[in-house]
């Protein structure tokens, strides 16, 4: 279970703001005083009307049922309609005065939040709470519109077994030293501790409690090996807290810690608040679980080394099952560290709709190295500097060298499909397949020159249209370039990268349903391959009337002849190999239009597809339903590809590492 969306109306900078969430970690960066932490606290407020306003019937009366959950009011005989709350008993909002929380401080206008969950079984609710301002400091809280609420959903979405509070919300915020002693405390005062932000009152209870518990024994060792993991870059180094103090007997708790040589032992509080904001942080993740857990975690990366920043990013993205993570930052190491999808740049205005950037417009150049998609952020946050894509190139895992500035698009969609891969990419366009051929080898020399910890050419690798090159020409050119590059080279087995999805009728109907919004029936499948089948034999007679007119044909085979002779001939390539090919004209025409005819069929028709032909089929289908399609919305139709829609070509690229 998860926040999929969260609406925020008249609070705070945000007048009326959307924000489409990932189910697993999402980074809230931008300017300062772009509303980033109030992101935080919106979130955190929705929980706390969710907790003041839960109630259980005790008696059945009209649509509701005894033991029925429902969010109510003030009145003791039955629990619906607006609470009072004083505005000191909202502990999820930093404000000294009562109208802080408003939006430009207006009272006239009432808070609206609106999560909406989905479940791990598809289903969605929205719960919006609204908060007005009263007479006397007083917020009067409550569900919007109670009397249209769908409650008999809201006690079916959730197990009966978790109410009375089935969210667990957890604000951590940054750090840098600890208390020189602790109380013991009851667990409900470690959870009010937390609650109110001031956590870091009660570590050592939590680490106790952590410890003694049984059944937790594995996650206790658990969480000093991710300690000494992010501290250290290695997780076998042994940290050893020791936690004395006996809650039935003393007043105060005690934690010394043991370093990972064990030559030094000191107080808790004696450590580094780089030590203590890691255990702070990581804490959260190993306390109960509830139905929905969110962390939201303020400037995380506060008093961490840049190295052990990436670290703990990798470990906070083991803890997603059935938890969702919410970092506000603008620290430009973690930014540039973070995989795209989970990068939502907050800008300072009072109505927006934010999506992670990968549904941004992204900057291109149409020759050399493409800009990082996070480099909007980064020159936002640290102004327009000069090199910060040259220093990402450096620093990333990988340089794919693609033939045109819209096809790292495309490979960046493919690539994310990895859920696992923490690969860093960065991509250069080479400016077409003539400027390849011509060039690569000058590519070559230069970024074999260039070293952070490998060569730019070390961490390369080529991805290449196969145009109207045949099946055994493609081959023959991968083969060879694989050999005298010495990087790994692909080559599409259809036309083109969008010309992958015809290659699988099957997958490429679901991505056009689940793009259309038409999961589920049945009837569209046959509706969506009907108008395909159709669009497709439209482009048949088309490439045959191309066939029959001789001069165009003829100047096809003469431009695919005369670029494999330049291949083959090239002193820039220094490649020196022939492909499988007639070398009489005559012979190669006659070849060339015996593979044309074979592949100018429904089943083979993406090996000679180009993009404006992919793209007229699929607008072809969208038009039937009322919407349109051009060869520039395809960036938009490869980030909506699901697992069981991805062509079986793009398996190959997905092992890059």
């Amino acid at each position: 279970m998860y926040i999929q969306s969260f609406r925020i109306q008249n609070f705070k900078s945000f007048q009326d703001v959307t924000f489409h969430f990932n189910d697993d970690v999402n980074i809230l960066t931008g300017v300062n005083n772009s509303g980033k932490t109030s992101v935080l606290e919106a979130l955190s407020l929705w929980g706390e009307c969710f907790e003041k306003l839960i109630r259980e019937v005790k008696v059945s009366r009209g649509r509701f049922k005894k033991g029925d959950f429902v969010f109510g009011g003030d009145a003791p005989d039955f629990p619906l309609g607006q609470r009072y709350i004083p505005f000191q008993d909202f502990i999820s909002v930093r404000g000294s005065l009562f109208n802080d929380i408003f939006y430009l401080k207006e009272t006239k206008e009432q808070i609206i939040l609106t999560a909406s969950l989905i479940a791990q079984e598809g289903d969605i609710i929205s719960i919006p709470f609204e908060i007005n301002a009263g007479r006397g400091s007083i917020y009067t809280t409550g569900i919007k519109d109670e009397k249209t609420f769908d409650y008999q959903l809201f006690n079916i979405f959730f197990d009966k077994k978790v109410f009375p509070m089935p969210i667990q919300i957890t604000y951590v915020s940054p750090i840098a030293t600890i208390p020189d002693s602790e109380l013991f405390v009851t667990q409900g005062n470690i959870r009010q501790y937390i609650r109110t932000r001031q956590s870091v009152q009660v570590l050592r209870n939590r680490l106790s409690i952590l410890a003694k518990n049984a059944s937790s024994g594995t996650e206790y060792a658990s969480l000093m090996s991710n300690i000494a993991y992010i501290l250290y870059n290695d997780a076998t180094q042994k940290i050893e807290i020791k936690l004395s103090g006996d809650i039935g007997n003393d007043t105060h708790i005690d934690a010394v810690v043991k370093n990972a040589g064990g030559t030094i032992e000191m107080n808790l509080s004696m450590f580094g608040s780089g030590m203590l904001q890691i255990i702070e942080i990581l804490l959260s993740f190993y306390e109960n679980k509830k139905a929905l857990n969110l962390i939201l975690l303020d400037e995380p990366d506060s008093h961490i080394h840049r190295e052990a920043q990436m670290r703990l990013l990798e470990v906070l993205s083991r803890f997603t099952h059935n938890t969702q993570i919410f970092i506000v930052t603008h620290n430009e190491n973690l930014i540039r560290g973070a995989k795209y999808e989970w990068l939502f740049h907050i800008e300072p205005k009072p109505v927006n709709e934010y999506r992670n950037i990968l549904h941004s417009p992204s900057e291109k150049n149409k020759v050399g190295l493409q800009p990082a998609r996070n480099i909007s952020i980064v020159r936002a946050l640290s102004g327009n500097m000069n090199g910060l894509d040259f220093i990402s190139a450096l620093e990333c895992d990988k340089l794919i060298l693609t033939e045109g500035d819209d096809d790292y698009l495309f490979i960046q969609s493919i690539l994310n499909h990895n859920i696992n891969n923490s690969t860093r990419y960065m991509y250069w366009a080479l400016g077409g397949v003539d400027e390849i051929y011509g060039k690569i080898m000058y590519y070559k020399d230069l970024f074999s020159l260039m070293k952070n910890e490998k060569t730019l050419w070390e961490k390369s690798v080529l991805i290449m249209d196969k145009d109207y090159m045949t099946d055994k020409w493609r081959i023959d050119l991968e083969e060879n370039l694989n050999k005298k590059l010495g990087i790994p080279v692909f080559i599409w087995e259809s036309y083109t990268i969008e010309s992958t999805l015809l290659a699988e009728k099957n997958k490429f109907v679901l991505l056009l349903k689940h793009y259309l919004g038409l999961e589920g029936i049945a009837a569209d499948n046959i509706i969506i391959s009907e108008l395909i089948e159709k669009e497709i034999l439209n482009i048949i007679e088309k490439k045959k009337e191309l066939q029959l007119n001789h001069k165009n044909f003829n100047n096809l085979v003469n431009s695919q002849f005369s670029r494999l002779e330049e291949i083959e001939k090239s002193e820039n390539w220094r490649l020196k190999f022939r492909f499988s090919r007639p070398t009489e004209i005559l012979d190669f025409s006659t070849q060339f239009k015996s593979y044309f005819e074979q592949v100018n069929t429904p089943d083979e028709i993406h090996k000679i597809a180009n993009k404006e032909e992919v793209a007229q089929i699929i607008h072809a289908v969208f038009s039937y339903y009322g919407k349109s399609f051009s060869k520039h919305d395809f960036p938009l139709l490869f980030n909506r590809i699901a697992k069981n829609m991805i062509p079986t070509q793009w398996e190959r690229i997905l092992r890059i590492r």
